[in-house]
């Protein structure tokens, strides 16, 4: 066993007591699925998260043995780095410039968007979120989203009036307090929806629900 493999194994062991996950456990979640985002498909984007998590854990094992004050921004960054490194290991190529220059601006856009969806998320239902995802981000008609829907052209309008009302009044603070989204799956794929200017994925989850 090298030296740094055996530094490694004796923080393992004492990080028995989760103090790492403590560090890096509310971030996560939105690392998975920056992953995903940055390695566009999800088997990609689960590896990438996974050695993201092996590197962040050897950070803190060689750098800061105590606390090493793990930050969203910091995370995004690795993982942007570390999939470069995969890319080019495994494909043998490199990543197109202008890919690389946007996720800079691209991590700062996800947690905009991630706190957006969230908002809506937790004040509407589903369907509504889907509906005004629709209209707003991806210009479908009203014509479109009633089909999609399965629902007509009034219904679609009276559902996106009633949430528009919600929002403001949220926005006012005279709409209801903010609840936990339930489906986080649903959220995450929204998420991923907007960042990518793809509503494929979504659109098959309204046409099944």
């Amino acid at each position: 066993m090298t030296e740094h493999a055996m530094e490694v194994a004796d923080v393992c062991e004492e990080d028995m007591n989760g103090a790492f996950m403590e560090e890096i456990g509310p971030y996560l979640e939105e690392l998975r699925t920056y992953c995903t985002y940055v390695a566009s498909s999800a088997w990609d984007g689960e590896d990438l998260y996974q050695e993201v998590l092996l590197r962040a854990f050897i950070y803190r094992a060689r750098v800061h043995r105590t606390s090493a004050s793990f930050t969203k921004p910091y995370l995004f960054r690795m993982a942007q780095n570390v999939w470069v490194d995969m890319y080019r290991k495994h494909r043998g190529r490199m990543i197109p410039c202008e890919q690389v220059e946007h996720w800079g601006t691209d991590s700062n856009r996800y947690v905009e968007v991630r706190e957006l969806v969230e908002h809506v998320a937790d004040r509407v239902s589903e369907r509504h979120v889907d509906m005004l995802l629709m209209l707003d981000v991806f210009r479908y008609s009203m014509e479109e989203i009633a089909l999609i829907s399965n629902t007509s052209v009034p219904a679609v309008k009276s559902a996106l009036h009633r949430t528009r009302t919600k929002l403001r009044k949220a926005r006012r603070g005279r709409g209801p307090q903010s609840v936990t989204v339930s489906n986080r799956a649903q959220v995450e794929r929204w998420i991923y929806a907007v960042m990518k200017g793809d509503p494929s994925e979504m659109l098959a989850n309204v046409s099944q629900g």
